[in-house]
């Protein structure tokens, strides 16, 4: 091969490389994630919330965080559930849970917006309300393709 085509085949590589584009850069997923107060500790919940009935003095928790940082981190403060719902009695027929909800912190808030600080409160129910229904209580929920926005 000639000097004079080495040259030509190495411009070519050079301006096919500098004209690709650059690889797609990941997006940081968000998410809540759900806990289940658990003697003064979280557990991370092994089914979701629509699958799972607590029991009245059940404790429970929403953590918003980010994939892999800390989508993994449970609510910043585990209350018991005497200091949530002390003054709230059990209703006839249903129940009584300490609800915790953790927005995150303000690093972890998508760009623009601003995490509202942590709540807790002792949400009553039917007995036969699930973990999705005891956070509807609550608050107002949205729905995204089956994620709780």
């Amino acid at each position: 091969m000639s000097i004079r085509r080495l040259l030509a085949v190495g411009a070519l590589a050079l301006a096919a490389a500098v004209s690709l584009p650059a690889p797609a850069q990941a997006v940081t997923y968000r998410y809540w994630s759900y806990w289940i107060g658990d003697g003064g500790a979280w557990v991370f919940s092994s089914v979701g919330p629509a699958f799972r009935t607590p029991v009245d003095g059940a404790v429970e928790g929403w953590r918003f965080g980010e994939a892999g940082v800390s989508g993994d981190t449970p609510p910043s403060v585990t209350p018991s559930f005497d200091a949530v719902c002390a003054e709230t009695e059990l209703p006839a027929d249903g129940k009584r849970i300490a609800l915790v909800v953790d927005p995150g912190t303000a690093d972890e808030a998508p760009e623009g917006e601003t995490a509202p600080g942590m709540w807790a409160m002792c949400v009553t129910a039917n007995a036969d309300a699930t973990g999705y229904a005891v956070l509807r209580a609550a608050a107002e929920v949205r729905i995204d393709r089956g994620l709780i926005c």
